[in-house]
């Protein structure tokens, strides 16, 4: 089996195939190729590969592609100090977290991290762009809340 490093193209997706439902994981190799993981539709694991996140693979005699281990300390992750720096997908280099947290915590406690960053930046639009209107803060909330749901949508975050 050949073993190569990839890294994720985006996150995981839903394949109807004539076996039924399918999780699908398109991947970019280190040696330039695609290649696509399928999984169980139950599969707990391919969904929570994150776009960017390194990978490692294995390849079979006849092709087949298999995930091999998650490589979850290298995702790459943004850090949007303005809308152009949020919006280009350009990767920056991770911070760890605190050391309260460990395995999985310390997962979930850098993904939230990296989640706050992006609401911010949607709040403080939403507050520049409605300056001019009465709105309350619950209201504010709601429109921030709108633009990173839709940023998050729109460019597979």
């Amino acid at each position: 089996m050949l073993q190569l490093q990839a890294r994720a193209l985006k996150p995981a997706r839903t394949v109807d195939t004539k076996f039924g439902p399918r999780l699908v994981l398109d991947c970019l190799a280190t040696d330039g190729k695609e290649y696509t993981v399928w999984r169980p539709i139950d599969d707990e694991t391919l969904p929570k590969i994150a776009r960017n996140e390194r990978i490692s693979l294995g390849v079979d005699s006849k092709g087949k592609c298999h995930l091999l281990e998650c490589l979850a300390d290298s995702v790459d992750v943004m850090a949007p100090t303005d809308a152009k720096t949020m919006l280009s997908h350009q990767p920056v280099e991770s911070k760890p977290v605190d050391g309260a947290y460990n395995g999985r915590s310390a997962e979930i406690a850098d993904y939230i991290t990296r989640l706050g960053k992006p609401y911010k930046f949607s709040y403080q639009t939403a507050k520049e762009s409605l300056a001019g209107e009465a709105l309350s803060p619950e209201e504010t909330r709601a429109v921030a809340t709108s633009f990173f749901i839709q940023a998050i949508k729109h460019f597979d975050l």
